[in-house]
């Protein structure tokens, strides 16, 4: 029967950094736990605001080859900073992870092309912070933007972007060249 480790949503130090992955593994450990954004270092830096709760789930048990793995369920809305308006953007995170914890590069071998791993320490520990602040960073965008951003929407209704022009380039107005004055000046040091 899997044990239950359950931590009060406090810090990440309240999260266990070290884990006998092999120990927890052969006794099935669960952990549930919220853990705030803003303890997770260098996540931390990334977020438009230091708020918001990462609901974290972990399980522990053994491949079919007996070997230690661990489920991961992530599920956080960390707020991001729009790299376009430079506005706060919600970022919604919601997956399921499952990892094999090898103890060396000789294991790697025995997985698939498509199998997810990280590498436990020579004791055969977890660093199980750094493991999940590393999936969550691995789930934000490259670059974090809206859409279609607040400012892009006012600019877009002060400018008839919409609008079609005519095949003559009428627009009910004179059509604007904004080059022809640079044509002109090198016109006229040609001369």
């Amino acid at each position: 029967m899997a044990d239950a480790y359950h931590c009060a949503p406090m810090s990440t130090s309240s999260l266990p950094n070290k884990v006998d992955a092999h120990r927890w593994a052969d006794r099935g450990m669960q952990l549930e736990q919220d853990v705030p954004l803003a303890g997770f270092a260098r996540l931390s830096a990334l977020l438009g605001e230091k708020t918001g709760v990462l609901s974290l789930k972990a399980s522990f048990s053994r491949d079919p080859r007996r070997h230690p793995w661990l489920q991961l369920t992530l599920k956080a809305s960390p707020v991001l900073i729009c790299q376009r308006c430079l506005g706060p953007m919600a970022w919604e995170i919601d997956e399921v992870l499952s990892l094999h914890l090898l103890a060396d590069e000789s294991e790697v071998e025995r997985l698939l092309d498509s199998d997810d791993y990280v590498f436990l320490d020579e004791e055969g520990q977890l660093d199980l912070t750094q493991v999940v602040e590393d999936e969550l960073l691995l789930c934000l965008p490259m670059v974090g933007r809206h859409d279609r951003c607040v400012d892009m929407l006012e600019f877009e209704e002060d400018v008839a972007v919409d609008k079609p022009i005519t095949p003559e380039g009428e627009l009910g107005q004179e059509t604007r060249k904004p080059f022809a004055a640079l044509a002109d000046l090198l016109a006229g040091k040609r001369d």
